[in-house]
């Protein structure tokens, strides 16, 4: 792969990174850096100053080189644990906005539950649903599935059900952004780790 299209891969990847308000503006910057160290290697690489030694010049390009894999490191070291807090937050909301709170009925509600047909238990959780009735929900969910006589993954099932309901899953644009940036990270590392035809370090190809 040449330095030229690993460059345009570069610049493909970023311009699919999502608008995150509060994190995007702090990922683009760092995009932006690692572009810009990737252009100035590539032409050191395809432009050798011709008053510089062949050994002069390699000195140069695996100084650049150098500079790239260190920034890629730093980058990730930065925006990774950023896109993880922003994961836990939206989890974390999501489980706020939703309610799941037992009230004092609970423990009654999960006797009458035991005692329902299938089909009046389905109809019941339809209703609940409907009415974003988290108390309801929670008496299920959010006590041992023993008490209700469900499975544990029934209640997964129940809870996640319920979330998408009330609060939809807002981790769909997070989930972009960290194939975004893990591709763009590889991307500029491979970059660095060309040698000065554009193949990787130890390609005899």
């Amino acid at each position: 792969m040449s330095h030229s299209y690993q460059l345009l891969s570069l610049r493909a990847l970023k311009s699919r990174l999502p608008d995150v308000p509060g994190l995007s503006d702090k990922v683009t910057p760092w995009l932006n850096r690692l572009e810009t160290e990737g252009t100035n290697l590539l032409a050191m690489v395809e432009n050798p100053d011709p008053m510089k030694s062949a050994l002069a010049h390699d000195i140069l390009v695996n100084n650049e080189k150098s500079r790239l894999r260190d920034l890629v490191a730093k980058a990730s070291a930065e925006i990774m644990p950023l896109i993880a807090t922003f994961k836990e937050k939206a989890a974390s909301t999501r489980i706020d906005k939703a309610a799941l709170i037992p009230d004092q009925h609970a423990q009654e509600f999960r006797g009458l539950w035991r005692g329902m047909s299938g089909e009046q238990q389905a109809n019941l959780l339809n209703t609940a649903m409907k009415a974003h009735d988290g108390a309801t929900v929670a008496a299920l969910t959010e006590a041992p599935a023993i008490l209700s006589g469900l499975t544990a993954q029934r209640q997964a099932q129940i809870k996640e059900a319920f979330l998408e309901a009330v609060a939809p899953s807002k981790t769909d644009e997070l989930d972009e952004v960290q194939a975004v940036v893990t591709a763009f990270m590889q991307s500029a590392a491979s970059l660095a780790a060309a040698n000065a035809s554009g193949k990787p370090t130890g390609s005899t190809a």
